[in-house]
């Protein structure tokens, strides 16, 4: 049954439920039967005609709304029109998180910016945290293009100190946001947006290790991209609830962490080194406890 039908249906107006004569009490069934009676039924008619309309006015209003939505939600993000909205509603809406932070509020005033209506939130699948994510891609592009800019300087660094530059950087990027960037991180932490918020900061590790001159393809490109991103993200809460001028303590806080997995480094070499050579040790001992090896092998017993 249409929503219209079943509102009408469920008004005590609805035809089907208008009391019939010969149900009615005698002076009911005595005053239908007089004129005044037929004026009565007049009046419900008519009352009954214009919450009809109301409903239905409701109804197709729900449906129009509802329609929208759908024909905003079917629209993917190769469409160049919705991308070239998209585009020019979070670059807009950025202009407004230093006072409104990462929220709906936000949205909404860039929306106004551009033209566009409130509604034109909806080209947002993932709401504010997509525009967390384009402040990300933003900055993690910029970021790149700096440390290429900067490629002669970098030349001249020792690696620890190229890490540290790309590092300083780019939390340098967080910082007129930094009142409201824990909101931002909630927003990554959210189970939809999780995997995007990890391949970002992904990326930020890969950009500063390829600037820092990192060309391995075995298990250390790994290894190298996670240590970084664990010195990053420490780094990036530290500089939450730092109040020191330029962020002082934030930078001494990266100088210690970088000290942590430069010594974490120098450990596992070391005990890789300690392994490799266990390991050719017992190799050659085993091999002169071999009675088939050529050469001065050790006797096996006394001739008989």
């Amino acid at each position: 049954m249409p929503d219209a039908q079943r509102i009408l249906h469920n008004t005590p107006l609805a035809p089907q439920q208008q009391p019939q004569h010969s149900q009615m009490p005698d002076a009911e069934r005595i005053v239908y039967g007089t004129p005044l009676g037929s004026v009565l039924q007049q009046q419900q008619q008519q009352q009954q005609q214009e919450e009809e309309a109301f409903a239905e006015d409701a109804y197709q209003e729900g449906r129009v709304e509802e329609e929208y939505a759908e024909e905003i939600c079917s629209r993917t993000e190769g469409d160049p029109e919705v991308d070239e909205q998209r585009l020019h509603l979070l670059e807009a809406s950025l202009q407004h998180v230093a006072q409104l932070g990462w929220s709906a509020a936000a949205l909404a005033a860039g929306a106004a910016d551009v033209g566009l209506s409130p509604s034109s939130a909806g080209l947002l699948a993932r709401g504010e945290a997509e525009l967390v994510e384009y402040f990300n891609a933003r900055c993690n592009h910029d970021l790149e293009e700096r440390l290429r800019a900067m490629e002669s300087e970098l030349g001249s660094m020792k690696t620890t100190e190229k890490v540290r530059t790309g590092v300083k950087l780019r939390l340098e990027m967080n910082a007129p946001y930094i009142n409201s960037w824990a909101q931002a991180l909630s927003l990554q932490a959210r189970p939809d947006s999780a995997a995007r918020a990890l391949q970002q900061r992904m990326d930020i590790a890969d950009i500063i290790w390829h600037a820092a001159g990192d060309k391995s393809t075995d298990f250390n490109w790994y290894t190298k991209r996670t240590l970084l991103l664990g010195v990053y993200s420490a780094t990036e809460l530290y500089m939450l609830t730092d109040s020191s001028p330029g962020f002082a303590d934030t930078w001494a806080a990266l100088d210690r962490r970088l000290a942590d997995v430069l010594q974490l480094g120098r450990a596992v070499r070391g005990v890789a080194s300690l392994a490799e050579e266990a390991g050719s040790l017992l190799a050659q001992l085993a091999g002169g406890l071999n009675p088939q090896r050529g050469g001065g092998g050790r006797s096996s017993g006394p001739s008989i």
